[in-house]
């Protein structure tokens, strides 16, 4: 849902973004075998969407390692310039990722220390709705504790 201030970011239905360049596209494969998540992206060196963009998958791959220790990751102006965002898995019955909680906004707003205060709150959301879907029980990584 856009927000209400002037600024905002409105993607139209449909529009597809790599997953190595969004927060929430890190979310859904930052739990998958490596092996699973270089056939997804393809070869390196992996598409630029703006200076920032990781294009280097041994860089991505350490980013995702980020995901997996405290839970929920952010992306500052890699899929867009100025645009920054945070995102968390849920977890389906099976355990696997099945969707990804998101938050993006202006750099401006969504700031280091914006992103570092909504992103263990986010991890718990995530891992809440994961649960009532039938996800397995996940003890949040202490770094994703927020309360």
């Amino acid at each position: 849902m856009p927000g209400a201030s002037s600024l905002r970011a409105v993607l139209p239905p449909g529009t597809r973004l790599p997953y190595h360049a969004t927060a929430p596209g890190k979310a859904l494969i930052a739990h998958l075998p490596l092996a699973q998540v270089r056939a997804l992206l393809g070869r390196a060196p992996l598409p630029a969407l703006t200076p920032r963009t990781l294009t280097d998958q041994g860089e991505l791959t350490a980013d995702l390692a980020t995901l997996r220790h405290g839970g929920w990751l952010a992306e500052r102006s890699e899929s867009a310039t100025g645009q920054n965002g945070i995102a968390a898995p849920v977890f389906g019955g099976a355990g696997d990722p099945v969707a990804a909680l998101g938050v993006t906004g202006p750099a401006a707003r969504l700031d280091d220390a914006a992103l570092a205060a909504l992103g263990p709150q986010l991890a718990e959301a995530a891992a809440t709705l994961g649960a009532a879907l039938g996800g397995p029980a996940r003890h949040l990584p202490p770094a994703a504790r927020g309360r």
